[in-house]
């Protein structure tokens, strides 16, 4: 029979993280997805607008989207 202390997960140790590099990391992150929905509501906005459509009428336009960098 297999003891308890014979099992194991095959993971590797636990690793030493530092925190500003992850809050930086994090930091980048969010600015790359603000600045990705603004690209994607100025995309959407020219769309609708060259459609005829208001560009104010539907979900996801800027009332609703966070302001790009």
């Amino acid at each position: 029979m297999t003891a308890i202390a014979d099992l194991h997960l095959g993971l590797p140790s636990d690793i030493e993280a530092e925190i500003g590099d992850i809050e930086s990391g994090a930091d980048d992150l969010d600015q790359l997805r603000q600045t990705m929905l603004g690209d994607a509501e100025t995309t959407d906005t020219q769309f609708r607008t060259a459609s005829g459509s208001s560009p104010t009428s539907s979900p996801g336009t800027s009332s609703q989207l966070p302001p790009p960098n």
